[in-house]
């Protein structure tokens, strides 16, 4: 999980340095499909980023309230520094 974190922010800074330096949160997607246990691990993996970490699952009703808030948070924060 750690590695593809990694990844993912090397192609950012590769597209645009500017991205690497923006508050990050982390949503860690299809946790439907992996068991508790599963899950445990990779939220512990990522937890050494020091990163907000959310799993959400299109399939659970609540997690997609979670990033509907997320998302509306950081639009709000967004709307506030301009």
């Amino acid at each position: 999980m750690l590695a593809d974190y990694e990844t993912i922010r090397k192609e950012l800074g590769a597209h645009n340095p500017e991205l690497l330096a923006k508050p990050e949160h982390i949503l860690i997607s299809k946790t439907d499909m992996v068991t508790p246990e599963e899950l445990k691990e990779k939220i512990k993996s990522l937890k050494k980023l020091k990163k907000e970490i959310t799993p959400i699952s299109i399939l659970d009703e609540e997690s997609m309230e979670k990033v509907k808030k997320i998302l509306n948070k950081i639009g709000d924060e967004k709307t506030a520094t301009n």
